[in-house]
């Protein structure tokens, strides 16, 4: 499946800015534009997002360069001489040049008059999408890149992924005009990796563990392999007594009979071993239970009394601790 990837600034910034700063791109970014360029995604760059992350690139070395002069009136006063005296500039830099250098085929994503005007609409009626929290400094500019997604959405036939953790994005890639367009919101670089077929280690055993209930889902109608499964998001883990842990997620997969193409999950394992798997979406919820052989009985006995015995020894360590 191809894509339409879309960076926002937030996004960039969890890179730092050691390497934007010498005009390079960071490692993994560099990575993941490669790999998504070579399978035939587009990358795209709003210019929104060029003048903000420039604007924060700048900030930064401003802050930079106040504590460099400040370090060295401090040594003038102590008595030490700067040969030669410091010339601290503060550069000029643009992140799509750096981008645009390295990768030519990606995208300057340019907002139209209409795409202005659109966005101040909604943000002066407060029209959807919204933001998580409200009001957001942001607000005007992520509405301006929403309304960009929107109106290059009707010239595309890819999926668009906008690669944020802005809330805006999130609710509108929920909305019914998100998913007309087909924009869907990634959050992050374990999210987007998926989305390449990169996956990380623990996506891998966690799809592996929900291939195990293959046969629970044939038995509801739904033929669920591993070329179905799109990708994982929000994986969090929870661990209870005897050993128990919970695992929720959302999960993304390819349109199949049955099921839609997103689900929230909630996974209940003993130890390493799963046992139960909810999934649920507008409404619809459903229940699978593996049919367990005798091997994976004593796995799981085995895991359980582990879990009470690692529970026990935990609890006997902090009470050393609290000497109690």
């Amino acid at each position: 499946m191809s894509y339409s990837i879309i960076f926002d600034t937030n996004y960039l910034k969890t890179f730092g800015i050691k390497e934007f700063s010498i005009g390079e791109i960071p490692s993994k970014l560099k990575e993941q534009i490669k790999f998504a360029v070579g399978r035939g995604d587009v990358v795209a760059l709003p210019n929104t997002v060029r003048f903000e992350f420039n604007a924060h690139l700048k900030k930064i070395q401003e802050k930079d360069k106040l504590e460099l002069n400040k370090a060295i009136q401090l040594l003038e006063e102590k008595g030490y001489t700067i040969n030669p005296p410091a010339n601290l500039v503060v550069r000029e830099i643009d992140v799509w040049t750096i981008l645009n250098n390295k990768f030519p085929d990606i995208y300057l994503l340019e907002p139209s008059i209409e795409d202005y005007l659109e966005a101040e609409k909604r943000t002066s009626y407060r029209l959807p999408p919204l933001p998580k929290k409200k009001p957001e400094s942001e607000e005007f500019r992520d509405r301006l890149i929403w309304c960009q997604l929107v109106r290059y959405a009707k010239n595309t036939d890819t999926t668009i992924l906008i690669v944020s953790e802005d809330g805006i994005f999130e609710n509108g890639a929920e909305s019914n005009e998100g998913k007309t367009a087909k924009i869907e919101n990634v959050k992050g670089e374990t999210e987007l990796d998926q989305r390449l077929d990169q996956w990380p280690t623990n996506i891998q055993k966690m799809i592996e563990k929900i291939l195990m209930f293959s046969n629970e889902f044939k038995l509801k109608g739904i033929n669920l392999s591993k070329d179905i499964i799109i990708g994982i998001d929000g994986l969090r883990k929870v661990n209870e007594s005897g050993g128990v842990a919970r695992h929720n997620f959302v999960l993304r997969i390819k349109e199949v009979k049955n099921m839609p193409i997103m689900s929230n999950a909630t996974m209940i394992c003993i130890g390493e071993m799963p046992i139960e798997l909810s999934l649920s979406w507008n409404g619809n919820t459903i229940e699978l239970e593996r049919q367990l052989s005798k091997e994976d009985l004593g796995t799981m006995n085995y895991n359980r009394l582990q879990g009470e015995v690692n529970m026990e020894k935990a609890k006997s360590e902090l009470k050393a601790i609290l000497g109690v």
